[in-house]
C-alpha cells in the first residue's frame, strides 16, 4: 500500500481476521489508476501515520478563510510561504484532507509546478485541468479532448465544446483541425484572450454550483504563463466562492517582484521553524513507537534541526538506515551500543548526503543518474553509466532497474508520480526537491555533460516530445552542445509565441539567437518571431532592433521574402511610434522589394498594399490610399488571404468614411463583418462592429451608433480584447457628445483615455481629448474645454495624422468662439495666439488638402454658428450655406436636417 498509494485509488475494506496472524489484515481494493497524483508523500516513517505538529493556526486560518469565502462570495488568495523543507506541503495535505470531510460539496481544483516544466508555457494549468478532467498524460489527442469537452460540459451548459476547444488549445492540444477555431489558428492574440475568457466562464460556471477551492504548490517553479493565468482568475472572479492556496518559496517573489501585488483580497502565511517544544513533540510523534525516546536523541535532534521538520524526519531515517533505530510492525527499539558512536550531520544537506553515502553503489549510481533527468524522471530516461553506449533512441531498460528503482522507494527516498508523460515509461518523483538537488551535486561535473546528452536525445526521439521543446533545450545546454540546444530553444519560442505567452517566447528567441555561426535563413526567422513579440509588449525600440537584424540577414542572404516582411514589421512598429512618415517609407520599401523581384510573393505584396495604404490615408494621401487598398483587395481576394482580405476591408471603409462616402464605408465594414463570422473571428467581429458604429455616429445617427458600440464592447469584454475595448469607449463617448448626454461622455472619454495613455496608443489620444473638449464645451465647463483642445493639437501634431489635425484646430475654434478670445497653442516648435479665424482658417486648409469634404464641411458648420452668434450674418450665412451644399452633394441628409434643426433655434 505504501508503495502504490500514490498511484491507485484505493478503497479501504473491514479488517480480515486471518488464522495464525496476531491482528487483523488492513485490506484495500484497488479501483482505479488515479491520474496525476498530488500527494506525494506518507504522513511518517516506515508506514506509520504522523500527526501534523505545529501548524495548527496556520491551519485554523485556511479553514476559516474558506468558511468567509462561502459565507461573501468573494475569492480570496492565501500564499503560503517558507523556506524548503519547512512544512508547507504537510499544512496543505492536511487542508486537503479536511476539506474532504466537509459535508457541504466542495469543487477542487490541485495543481503543482515543477523545475522541469518551467519553461514550458500553461504546464502549471496543464496539471491542475488534466488533474480534475482526470486526463492521463499518455491518453491519445482524441481522448484528451472528449475528455475535456466532457469535464467543461458537466459545468456549463451552453458553447461548452467551443470553450472546451479553446482552453485545450491553451494547454498545448494541437487544435488545427478544430472547425470551432481553426479559421483563427495563427491569430495567437486572439486565440490566448478567448482561452482566458473560456477558463473564466468555466470558473464562474463552477462556483454557481458549488464553493471551489484551488490548491497549488511549489509555484515558485511555475511558468509565468500559469502565473499570469491564477492572476487573470482571481481578477475575473473576484466575486465568486473560490479559495486560492498557492506554496512557495521566498525565491517566488524575487523572480515574479509584486506577483499578487494589486488584488483584492491576498493574505500570507509565513511558515517559521518549529519551536524547540514544538520540535520536540514532533520527533515524539515521529518515534511513537519507541517505549521511551533517550533524552539524548530528542536534544540531539532538536538542535540540529533549528525547527525544520523535513531534516527531523530525515534525520531519523538515518537513524533508522544506520541501526540505531530497529522498526517492526508493532514496537521499535533503540540499540544503545550503536546511539553512542552516533554523528550527527548539522545541516539538512548533511544529513541528506550522508543518507546517499549509505546506499549501495548500485542504487546510488542509478539515482545520481535518474537526478539530470530531473526531480520527476522517467525508467526510460535514465542515462546508462557513462561506460555504456546503447543508443538512447529504443534503448531497453537495464533488466534490474526495477527492483533497483523498488528498492529507493522502499528508503522512501523516490515515488512513483501517477501516469508517465511518456507511454511505456514509469515516472517517479524525488520525495523532496532538496533531496533532489543533493543527489544531482553528488554527480562529476565530466558526466553530468555526458548524462544531458544522453538524455536529451532519448527526449527528442520520443513521439510527445512537442511539449517539451524547452525540457530538451535546457538538457542540450547543460550538455554544452550549443548547436542542439539553439534549435530547440528556436521550437520553445515558436511555441511559446503561439501561445501568446510573450515573455517565454522572448527569451527563447534570444537564446536561439546565442550562436554565432547560425545560418542567416535561420536569424532571420527567429529575429522575425522576436521583433512580432516585442512589438506586442509595445517594446517598440527593441523590436525595431530585432528587425533590423531581421532585414540585414534577409539583405545577405538574398531573401526577398524576409527583407519585405522586415520593412513591413518597421513600418507596423512606426505607426504604433505614430511616425506616420517613417511608417510611409518603410512601407514603399517593402513594396519596392516585392515588385523588383522576378519571384511572386502574392500574400507578402497583399499585406504590404495594405499597411502603404493605411500609411497614405494617416497622411491623408487619399488618392494613394485608395490605389493601394482597391490592389490590395483584388490580390487578396485573387488568392484566397482572408485575413489580409479582412485588414483591407477595413482600409477601404475608413478611407471611404473620410471621404464622407458614408454608405459606401458601411458596405465595406459590412463585408469585412461577413468575412470575420465565417472565420469564426470574434475579436474582427467586434472590431466590425466598432467601425459600423462609427460610420453611424459620422452619419449623425448617435442612437445607432451607440447600440453597434456597445455591441462590440459586449465582444471585447467577454474576449478580454483590451486594445480595442478603450476605442470603443471612445466612440461610445462620441455618440454621448452628439446625443448632448456631456456627463455620460466625459466619463467614458476618461475611461478610454486612460487605458491609451497606459497601452501607449497614442494615435487616438488626440480624437479622445478632442471629443472630451467637444463634451466639456457642450456643458459650458471652458478651461476644461480649452485644455482638452490644446492636448488634442498636441497628440495630433506629434502623430502628423491630418484628421486629427484638422479637427483639433475645429475644436479650438469652438473654444476661441465660446471664449470670445483668442487662445495661446504649441505648434510646429513654437509659441502662437490664434483667434477664431486662425484656427479654422487653418482646419479648413488641412481638410482640403487632404479632399475630405465631409469634414471640411463640418468646420464651416461650426464657423458659420460663431460668426451668425456674433451677428456676422453675411460671412455666416456665405459659410452656413456651403457646408450644407457639400452635405447634400454627399448625401449626408441627417446632417442636413441637423442644421434645419440648428436653424430654427439659432433664429437666423
Amino acid at each position: 500500500y505504501r508503495h502504490v498509494r500514490g498511484v491507485f485509488s484505493v478503497e479501504m475494506q473491514p479488517p480480515l481476521e486471518v488464522k495464525g496472524m496476531s491482528e487483523p489484515l488492513r485490506t484495500y481494493i484497488v479501483k482505479a489508476v488515479r491520474p496525476r497524483a498530488f500527494r506525494l508523500e506518507t504522513r511518517g516513517i516506515e508506514g506509520v501515520e504522523t500527526r501534523m505538529v505545529g501548524r495548527e493556526a496556520e491551519l485554523r486560518r485556511l479553514q476559516e478563510a474558506l468558511g468567509r469565502v462561502m459565507a461573501g462570495n468573494q475569492l480570496t488568495l492565501f500564499e503560503v510561504v517558507g523556506d524548503a523543507g519547512i512544512g508547507k506541503s504537510r499544512l496543505l495535505y492536511e487542508f486537503e484532507d479536511w476539506l474532504r470531510l466537509q459535508p457541504a460539496e466542495i469543487r477542487l481544483f490541485t495543481g503543482r509546478a515543477d523545475r522541469q516544466h518551467q519553461g514550458v508555457p500553461f504546464a502549471l494549468a496543464r496539471d491542475m485541468f488534466y488533474s480534475r478532467f482526470e486526463i492521463e498524460d499518455t491518453d491519445p489527442p482524441h481522448l484528451v479532448l472528449s475528455k475535456l469537452e466532457s469535464g467543461v460540459a458537466h459545468f456549463l451548459a451552453e458553447g461548452a465544446r467551443e470553450q472546451a476547444h479553446f482552453i485545450g488549445h491553451l494547454l498545448g492540444l494541437d487544435m488545427s483541425s478544430s472547425e470551432i477555431i481553426g479559421g483563427i489558428i495563427d491569430d495567437a492574440k486572439q486565440l490566448h484572450d478567448r482561452a482566458l475568457a473560456a477558463v473564466t466562464k468555466l470558473f464562474l460556471a463552477v462556483t454557481r454550483e458549488a464553493p471551489t477551492v484551488v490548491l497549488l504548490e511549489d509555484i515558485h517553479w511555475a511558468d509565468l504563463s500559469s502565473l499570469q493565468l491564477v492572476l487573470h482568475i482571481a481578477e475575473t472572479c473576484e466575486n465568486s466562492p473560490i479559495l486560492i492556496v498557492a506554496l512557495a518559496r521566498p525565491s517566488l517573489f524575487d523572480r515574479v517582484p509584486g506577483w499578487s501585488e494589486g488584488l483584492a483580497r491576498v493574505h500570507r502565511i509565513h511558515l517559521v521553524p518549529l519551536s524547540e517544544e514544538e520540535s520536540e513533540r514532533l520527533v515524539l510523534e515521529v518515534l511513537q513507537r519507541l517505549p521511551s525516546v533517550p533524552e539524548i536523541i530528542r536534544d540531539r535532534v532538536v538542535a540540529n534541526a533549528e525547527g525544520n521538520p523535513f531534516y527531523v524526519e530525515e534525520l531519523i531515517r538515518m537513524m533508522i538506515e544506520d541501526g540505531v533505530i530497529i522498526t517492526s510492525d508493532d514496537v521499535w527499539r533503540m540499540e544503545q551500543d550503536r546511539l553512542t558512536d552516533l554523528q550527527v550531520p548539522a545541516t539538512l544537506t548533511g544529513v541528506l548526503q550522508a543518507r546517499l553515502d549509505r546506499l549501495p553503489s548500485r542504487e546510488r549510481r542509478t539515482l545520481e543518474r535518474a537526478s539530470v533527468v530531473g526531480r520527476i524522471f522517467w525508467d526510460g530516461a535514465i542515462p546508462p553509466p557513462a561506460s555504456d553506449t546503447a543508443p538512447p533512441a529504443g534503448s531497453a531498460v537495464p533488466s534490474d532497474l526495477p527492483q533497483v528503482l523498488d528498492a529507493l522507494q522502499g528508503r522512501e527516498l523516490i515515488r512513483p508520480h501517477g501516469s508517465a508523460d511518456f507511454a511505456g515509461t514509469s515516472e517517479f518523483i524525488f520525495k523532496h526537491a532538496i533531496l533532489h538537488e543533493v543527489t544531482y551535486e553528488g554527480v562529476l561535473k565530466s558526466l553530468r555533460r555526458v548524462y544531458h546528452a544522453w538524455v536529451a536525445e532519448w527526449l527528442a526521439a520520443r513521439p510527445e516530445i512537442t511539449a517539451h521543446p524547452a525540457m530538451i533545450a535546457r538538457h542540450y545546454e547543460l550538455a554544452e552542445a550549443p548547436d542542439e540546444a539553439a534549435s530547440w530553444y528556436a521550437r520553445a519560442a515558436r511555441q511559446a509565441q503561439g501561445l501568446f505567452a510573450n515573455d517565454d517566447a522572448i527569451a527563447y528567441f534570444r537564446l536561439a539567437l546565442r550562436p554565432e555561426n547560425l545560418d542567416p535563413a535561420a536569424r532571420v526567422a527567429l529575429n522575425q518571431g522576436l521583433g512580432e513579440v516585442l512589438m506586442l509588449q509595445a517594446r517598440y525600440d527593441e523590436a525595431l532592433e530585432a528587425i533590423g537584424a531581421m532585414l540585414t540577414d534577409a539583405q545577405a542572404s538574398g531573401d526577398v521574402a524576409g527583407q519585405a516582411r522586415a520593412l513591413h514589421a518597421m513600418s507596423t512598429t512606426h505607426t504604433r511610434l505614430g511616425n506616420s512618415r517613417e511608417a510611409l517609407q518603410t512601407a514603399e520599401e517593402a513594396a519596392g522589394v516585392l515588385r523588383r523581384s522576378d519571384a511572386s510573393f502574392p500574400t507578402e505584396l497583399a499585406d504590404v498594399l495594405k499597411r502603404l495604404g493605411w500609411a497614405h490615408l494617416r497622411l491623408g494621401h487619399i488618392d494613394e490610399a485608395r490605389t493601394h487598398g482597391e490592389e490590395a483587395l483584388a490580390l487578396a481576394e485573387d488568392i484566397e488571404h482572408h485575413r489580409g482580405l479582412r485588414g483591407t476591408l477595413n482600409l477601404l471603409g475608413a478611407l471611404n468614411a473620410a471621404l464622407g462616402s458614408y454608405e459606401q464605408a458601411a458596405g465595406y465594414f459590412e463585408r469585412a463583418l461577413r468575412v470575420t463570422q465565417d472565420l469564426g473571428d470574434r475579436i474582427g467581429e467586434g472590431r466590425a462592429l466598432l467601425n459600423l458604429g462609427e460610420v453611424a455616429r459620422l452619419q449623425g445617427d448617435f442612437e445607432r451608433a451607440a447600440a453597434m458600440s456597445r455591441q462590440a464592447l459586449a465582444i471585447q469584454q467577454e474576449l478580454g480584447d483590451r486594445d480595442q475595448r478603450a476605442l470603443t469607449m471612445s466612440n461610445i463617448g462620441a455618440a454621448h457628445v452628439g446625443l448632448k448626454n456631456y456627463e455620460q461622455a466625459v466619463a467614458e472619454l476618461r475611461r478610454a483615455g486612460g487605458e491609451f495613455t497606459a497601452a501607449g496608443a497614442s494615435e487616438h489620444i488626440s480624437e479622445t481629448c478632442r471629443l472630451l473638449a467637444e463634451a466639456y464645451l457642450g456643458s459650458g465647463e471652458l478651461a476644461e474645454a480649452t485644455e482638452e483642445a490644446k492636448q488634442a493639437l498636441r497628440h495630433a501634431a506629434a502623430d502628423e495624422n491630418p484628421e486629427h489635425i484638422g479637427h483639433a484646430w475645429r475644436i479650438l475654434g469652438r473654444v476661441a468662439g465660446a471664449l470670445d478670445q483668442a487662445i495661446e497653442v504649441e505648434w510646429e516648435g513654437s509659441t502662437m495666439t490664434c483667434d477664431v479665424t486662425d484656427c479654422f482658417e487653418t482646419s479648413l486648409a488641412v481638410f482640403t488638402g487632404a479632399g475630405m469634404e465631409a469634414d471640411r464641411a463640418l468646420v464651416l458648420w461650426d464657423w458659420a454658428v460663431v460668426q451668425l452668434s456674433r451677428g456676422d450674418m453675411e460671412a455666416g450665412e456665405a459659410r452656413w450655406r456651403e457646408a450644407r451644399a457639400i452635405f447634400g452633394n454627399l448625401g449626408l441628409t441627417f446632417f442636413e436636417a441637423r442644421m434645419d434643426a440648428e436653424r430654427q433655434v439659432l433664429g437666423h
